[in-house]
């Protein structure tokens, strides 16, 4: 009799213990995601500032070959560079929707 008792007592410590380490991990992923999610936040808002003025960019281009002061090649790169950096912009906005997606699953969303 006492032996099942200490036997109980064993899986009670054990079951104790792997719940403050689900608890432990489960806290863990959440600050990650929010730590991610802010991040790319912050990345989001630098990316689309780059948008905007490389956006203006193209059409300074654009201006100073009608007015016969630069090439087409240079409107050409202006429109390159600001493509890249809409790219870049989606990439990141991409990246956000899958951290807010991780942040949801680790919050138990159920998502496996």
């Amino acid at each position: 009799m006492k032996t099942q008792y200490e036997i109980a007592k064993v899986q009670r410590e054990q079951n104790v213990i792997q719940f403050r380490q689900s608890v432990l991990q489960a806290t863990i992923e959440v600050a990650n995601a929010l730590v991610q999610a802010e991040k790319l936040k912050q990345q989001k808002e630098i990316a689309s500032s780059q948008v905007d003025t490389l956006q203006h960019a193209v059409v300074n281009a654009k201006l100073l070959f009608r007015s016969d002061m630069a090439n087409y090649l240079d409107v050409i790169t202006a429109q390159g560079a600001a493509l890249l950096a809409d790219l870049n912009l989606a990439s990141i906005k991409r990246q956000e929707l899958e951290a807010r997606v991780e942040l949801y699953r680790s919050l138990g969303g159920g998502w496996k």
